[in-house]
């Protein structure tokens, strides 16, 4: 029985798979069953079994109208995206519309035509990373941190959280890939940092699909992320460009496209991909793919001359990227310290070339692995977040690339907002006036909240979408939501306070509502005053005894006087007398020396009741609607 727990860092990739875990005292990648670092992001079906990770990939050949890739970049979107329709060259089986709204695949399993969504696919192929991870590791996994794209907006990330929520896996944060990196990157060499002059590191990241450029400062103890841009730019792309060519050539030979076919695309593919590395060394590179299509062998050759030439296209896209994120930064060229290149496409030597040239032709680092950086990065920050490791501190400072705002219809009751609450004057609106305003701006730090008052008499509505839509995915739908404040009606407008937050994963979310009351409300409490009219008396009468309620004891009669015939009467008076003038001259002289006395205060215990005022929180419910994820469309998805 598995004693220990484990948290891991996933890099899902759209070709390849990373899990990083963190052991003692160190960051590993863990290996599958295969002996392999890394999983191939696939998942297939057929009449008996389902095939995960590298059981799919040695099947794809005979089985690709059954088998899933690249799901990753169908995840939130729409059928009828260009986002999607790219993808379409790529996917072996039919992209069709799922269940959930989204693009799934059409592919047979146990004998029946099924439609798997993309975030089904996703949900498979965590089971199998989890699995690889606690055979490796032999510890039960726990919590995770998963890498993605800087520019997956609320509706990708949710239906990463969903897909990972069908595998029964917590997700303690959704972290940038490029954040990740530079966590990495930086952890390490926390105490080489100046605790207040920051170090510049350039991160140039070229994977399978994506060239992403980020801008980092370290600092001892901590990394902000100043800038980051990509584009959707990579390995595949060079694939492209070969296999178009090829697939030229052989049509000419044979007559027939093998780019029309799955099976023969695909062999294609991974006889090109194979080419692209030996150019990357090497001035040629040859092919050759046997029974490419119709039975019919292919060979051919290929310079790297002619290879950059195709690739004119990629170079412009990832030259714009460069331009952006120096342009975004603000910081000079001379002020870069490090340039560190990661990622599987980066050894390609033209992409080295520009990266150099854009920094002021600065000689790159490859300090770092290009493969596993990323899945290195979340399972340090997966081990931060954990209560179940203690890290060194170190504090990451990510940032949302989009604008958000929120929006709302005026009330007369706002002017009062106006005037009582200065800071949430941008909540004000005249009757019936549809008026938005920023909320999180682009470039607000993760996990940040904000509260905005509202006076209302009745429930309200508010609607939170992107600003803009120039950073956003093309077809991405701007809105984020609707959410309802469910307010009793009341008599007069009373203060509404809204939270609403820009969580860790870098998502928007209306945290709760609170009608605010100030009241008035009496307490009696026990005050001490002194008794005036018992210390007036005191100095004119007699104090009484305690018990003077008490009847007094019976004074005996006095005795019989008796005639002393050694002292006569009248000497004894005198004698009392003279005695008595003594005693009074002496207690006179002490009482001249002798300070006179106060007279003694008295107090006593009342009940007072005093008028005070206090604010009453009383909890509103917030009713969301709209909202992307699997709980707005379809919350009875299996995996």
């Amino acid at each position: 029985m598995v004693s220990k727990s484990a948290v891991i860092g996933i890099d899902l990739g759209s070709a390849d798979s990373y899990v990083g875990f963190v052991g003692k005292g160190v960051v590993d990648i863990c290996q599958n069953e295969v002996s392999k670092r890394s999983t191939p992001t696939l998942v297939g079906f057929t009449d008996r079994e389902r095939l995960l990770g590298d059981s799919a990939l040695a099947q794809i050949k005979s089985n690709a109208k059954n088998t899933c890739r690249n799901f990753k970049h169908l995840l939130g979107q729409k059928i009828e995206s260009p986002y999607v329709e790219a993808e379409r060259f790529w996917s072996t089986s039919e992209i069709v519309l799922a269940d959930d709204g989204h693009p799934g695949y059409q592919v047979r399993y146990k004998g029946e035509e099924r439609v798997i969504s993309a975030a089904q696919a996703t949900a498979m192929f965590l089971t199998k990373l989890r699995d690889v991870t606690e055979k490796w590791t032999q510890a039960k996994v726990v919590d995770c941190v998963i890498g993605i794209p800087a520019y997956f907006s609320d509706v990708h990330r949710q239906a990463l959280l969903d897909a990972a929520k069908i595998a029964g896996v917590s997700v303690l944060r959704l972290m940038n890939e490029h954040t990740a990196t530079a966590l990495a990157y930086g952890i390490y060499r926390s105490h080489h940092f100046d605790p207040e002059k920051p170090l510049t590191v350039v991160f140039c990241s070229m994977g399978h699909t994506i060239f992403s450029v980020s801008i980092v400062q370290f600092v001892k103890g901590k990394l902000t992320v100043v800038c980051e841009k990509s584009d959707k730019v990579g390995g595949r792309d060079m694939d492209e460009c070969l296999m178009r060519e090829f697939a030229a050539q052989f049509k000419k030979k044979v007559g027939c496209d093998p780019l029309s076919n799955k099976k023969a695309a695909f062999k294609l593919e991974d006889a090109v991909t194979k080419t692209k590395k030996i150019l990357s060394a090497n001035s040629e590179a040859a092919i050759s793919c046997e029974c490419l299509m119709e039975d019919e062998d292919f060979g051919s050759n290929i310079t790297r001359e002619l290879f950059e030439k195709m690739c004119g296209p990629m170079m412009a896209k990832t030259q714009a990227v460069l331009d952006g994120v120096k342009a975004a930064s603000g910081i000079p060229v001379e002020q870069i310290d490090v340039v560190e290149i990661v990622g599987g496409a980066s050894r390609v030597p033209w992409v080295k070339e520009m990266c150099s040239e854009a920094f002021g032709g600065r000689s790159l680092s490859t300090t770092m692995n290009a493969d596993e950086s990323v899945a290195r990065g979340c399972a340090l920050q997966a081990a931060m977040l954990s209560p179940q490791y203690k890290v060194r501190p170190f504090k990451v400072e990510d940032f949302s690339p989009f604008s958000v705002n929120i929006g709302w219809t005026g009330s007369g009751s706002d002017a009062q907002a106006l005037k009582e609450e200065e800071a949430d004057a941008e909540m004000v609106a005249a009757e019936g006036e549809q008026k938005s305003a920023t909320l999180f701006p682009a470039k607000t730090p993760m996990n940040q909240v904000k509260t905005l008052t509202f006076y209302r008499k009745r429930p309200f509505d508010l609607k939170a979408f992107y600003a803009e839509s120039a950073e956003l995915i093309a077809g991405t739908n701007k809105n984020l939501g609707n959410f309802t404040m469910d307010l009793p009606v009341q008599p007069e407008a009373k203060k509404i306070r809204v939270k609403a937050k820009l969580s860790l994963h870098g998502m928007l979310s209306v945290e709760g509502a609170q009608l605010v009351e100030e009241e008035e409300y009496e307490e009696t409490v026990k005050e001490k005053r002194e008794i005036v009219g018992d210390v007036e008396m005191s100095s004119s009468e007699p104090e009484k005894p305690e018990n003077s309620d008490k009847p007094e004891k019976p004074v005996p009669p006095p005795e019989p006087e008796t005639k002393r015939e050694e002292e006569p009467e009248e000497s004894t008076k005198e004698d009392g007398e003279e005695q008595d003038k003594t005693d009074e001259a002496e207690n006179g002289h002490e009482k001249e020396n002798e300070e006179p006395k106060e007279p003694m205060k008295k107090f006593e215990w009342v009940d007072v009741v005093r008028r005070k005022k206090r604010t009453k929180h009383t909890d509103v419910a917030v009713v969301a609607s709209g909202r992307p994820g699997m709980s707005c469309t379809s919350s009875g998805q299996d995996g």
